[in-house]
């Protein structure tokens, strides 16, 4: 249809390509309208060395909502293990959403990612993610006030993860209340948070915790401003299903466990502006020092959700960094830094951060030696960005050593250009990460580019390297015609990694686009 039609069954544009995967292959999607408000796009994969996949995608959009499902199958031949012989089996995907509203405070949806195996959605490049969520939640908003329920499933697609140690939440609770009166002129907030979590090959966990919380600010004399806040946390575990292992974040005993956490705190800032013709300049030192009693990690809680720990400018003067609720830090401790601003015409900027953490005693058995943070003094961390309008925009976040000031953690990046000749890179070096993360010494660079090299005809390039190992991971380049009204793409891409039975390949496909009909399909 041209675009004075808003819907109408019928074929829509073809794409076409060859890989050294799946051989020469043909999308040939069919647009079905079933009512103003519901369709079904049939878009089967035809190719020449694999499978036939029947793929399609159900929009529906109701009075209280909308949902979307979108799946496929086919009957394809894989290894049971590497080197084995080959046998036929279905194969299939599904992905969706939907959400729905009751009323103006609550609504409910669902979040799906499922496949019958772990190779299936590389193989026939209908997602490249590794790790798949299923969500189904419910949740409501009155101000500030917040309070959700919702259940997980998980599913991973890495060779290295052992399925029976994938828990199972069902479910986690969240509740987040403001009282409207103000205590000594500060705001009270509430929080209580419960989850239970099960696996079949490991510990299961019922966690209980809630907290109350107190903060006021305040402007004093010559611009000084002084937060003060304080916290009270109680928290409550049962865990069974437990063996005693050395591995740190598991506990070593079941049962019955509970701890209680007070902090106490108070954060200094003093910031100095000058303004000099069309700039301005400001300088603000910020100094926070906390309290809470050591000890608030017995052996026997599981470390679920606070494994992944990363010390940066983000979180820099966070009273407790670790991202979930089953580690805290504890201890007297200070966090000292300062930031600097230059604010120009036309949005050009600079900006700078950096900082470090002080503690009466370390915390090694908290915080790995890797994370530059469980020390008396931690790494300095920080971030320097540079805006010149919308032509360059460059940000590097960094962690220094703070014994030889060597990089350990080192992250650039950056654009340059106009909307017609621009180019994107960046640059990641890791020391090393948590072994509990999944994470090891990475260095990394990917860049991408796009040139118009004639009216309406453009040239686009990427590229990924690993430059810890010395290999490339992707590259690709590709042809663009692009107008008010179409948009043509010849593209080739290379895939440099491998993955049980999918091997290293290259693709060549051409895809039309006409934006008018992308615009007016939507129920």
């Amino acid at each position: 249809p041209d675009p004075s039609v808003k819907r109408k069954s019928g074929l829509l544009i073809p794409s076409i390509g060859g890989s050294s995967d799946i051989g020469n292959y043909a999308q040939i999607p069919y647009y079905f309208e079933i009512s103003p408000n519901e369709d079904i796009t049939f878009n089967p994969l035809f190719t020449t060395r694999a499978a036939t996949v029947l793929k399609g995608e159900y929009r529906h959009r109701i009075r209280a909502g909308q949902y979307r499902l979108d799946g496929s199958f086919a009957r394809d031949e894989i290894a049971n293990t590497p080197g084995s012989p080959n046998r036929e089996v279905w194969r299939s995907h599904l992905f969706g959403e939907g959400i729905f509203r009751l009323n103006e405070v609550w609504r409910y949806g669902y979040e799906a990612q499922l496949t019958s195996d772990d190779t299936y959605l590389k193989r026939y490049q209908i997602s490249d993610l590794d790790r798949l969520r299923t969500r189904a939640y419910a949740e409501g908003f009155a101000g500030k006030n917040y309070a959700s329920l919702e259940a997980f499933y998980f599913e991973s697609l890495r060779a290295t993860d052992d399925p029976g140690k994938i828990p199972l939440v069902h479910p986690l609770g969240e509740l987040i209340w403001y009282p409207q009166r103000k205590l000594a002129g500060g705001e009270l907030r509430f929080d209580a948070n419960a989850i239970s979590l099960s696996r079949s090959d490991g510990p299961n966990t019922n966690r209980l915790s809630t907290s109350a919380s107190w903060d006021r600010s305040a402007v004093l004399l010559g611009g000084n401003l002084v937060k003060t806040f304080a916290n009270l946390r109680a928290d409550a575990y049962y865990t069974t299903n437990v063996h005693p292992n050395p591995d740190p974040t598991l506990p070593q005993r079941g049962g019955y466990v509970s701890r209680v956490v007070p902090t106490v705190g108070a954060e200094w800032r003093w910031p100095f502006v000058k303004r000099g013709g069309s700039y301005s300049h400001v300088l603000e030192p910020v100094a926070q020092i906390l309290y809470s009693p050591y000890g608030g990690n017995p052996r026997d809680i599981p470390n679920e959700d606070s494994a992944s720990f990363e010390f940066d400018d983000t979180n820099l003067f966070s009273a407790n960094r670790l991202p979930g609720f089953d580690l805290v830090e504890s201890g007297p401790r200070a966090n000292v830094g300062i930031r600097y601003a230059l604010v120009g015409p036309k949005g050009s900027a600079v900006d700078l951060v950096v900082g470090q953490n002080l503690r009466l005693r370390p915390a090694k058995s908290i915080f790995n030696a890797a994370t530059g943070f469980g020390d008396r003094q931690s790494d300095y961390v920080g971030r320097v960005r540079l805006s010149l309008g919308p032509y360059l925009d460059v940000t590097e976040r960094f962690r220094v050593d703070r014994h030889d000031f060597s990089f350990n953690r080192h992250e650039v990046t950056g654009r340059v250009g106009t909307e017609n000749y621009w180019a994107k890179a960046s640059f990641l070096q890791l020391s090393e990460e948590l072994p509990a993360s999944g994470l090891q010494r990475r260095k990394e660079f990917s860049g991408s580019t796009r040139l118009k090299i004639w009216d309406s005809w453009y040239i686009e390039g990427n590229a990924r390297r690993d430059l810890a190992n010395n290999r490339m991971i992707s590259s690709g380049a590709a042809l663009v015609f692009s107008n008010e009204c179409a948009e043509i793409t010849l593209q080739y891409k290379r895939r440099f990694t491998s993955d049980r039975e999918i091997r290293p390949s290259s693709a060549i496909t051409l895809q039309i686009r006409l934006k008018t009909l992308g615009e007016t399909s939507n129920p």
